[in-house]
């Protein structure tokens, strides 16, 4: 009888702690299910505005994942586009320096560009460097940007080939108004 109520006390404990790890593996890790490549750091929350400043907020880490030092054929990316036909791309890469916001283009830093079938054609009309990143634990904002009245329409995430400046993977997209906001 002893060994009986032992192995369902076992099976009970075994069982409850498999449901456990599952939730526990499973809740901070893509919550909606949707992010394709199944981190939260990619995983889009909501965007909008705050003031004039455009932002996308995340579940995981805004700016948390970085390319690995293996890679120079690709560049993650925050895609903001903008009702005005541009988009400001906040970007990590560290085997080229060419952005006067951060010392280290390894660190996530914005550009204002142009996509034409998802593929970078040309400046923002304010130029590249329109605009600053501002990375927040679940949040990246565009501050200092010259918006000329364009507003956030939607927002991305994903990669960017290199050389051809293409975004050929998207992990997660929004352009839904109930996860649109805009805070005064």
């Amino acid at each position: 009888m002893t060994w009986a109520v032992g192995a369902i006390v076992i099976t009970l404990v075994f069982a409850v702690s498999m449901l456990t790890t599952q939730v526990l593996a499973t809740s901070p890790h893509d919550p909606e299910g949707d992010v394709t490549n199944g981190n939260p750091d990619f995983d889009i929350k909501k965007f909008g505005t705050q003031g004039v400043n455009p932002y996308v907020q995340v579940y995981g880490t805004a700016g948390g994942t970085i390319q690995p030092l293996t890679t120079t054929s690709s560049i993650f990316m925050y895609r903001l586009d903008m009702s005005d036909g541009t988009s400001f791309i906040v970007t990590s890469h560290w085997w080229f320096e060419h952005s006067n916001e951060v010392g280290n283009d390894n660190q996530y830093h914005a550009h204002h560009v142009v996509f034409t079938d998802n593929c970078i054609t040309d400046d923002g009309p304010a130029g590249l460097e329109n605009g600053d990143a501002q990375i927040r634990p679940h949040a990246i904002a565009i501050e200092n940007a010259v918006l000329d009245g364009a507003t956030i329409i939607s927002v991305q995430t994903g990669m960017i080939s290199v050389p051809s400046w293409c975004q050929t993977t998207t992990w997660d997209s929004l352009d839904s108004a109930e996860k649109h906001e805009s805070k005064k």
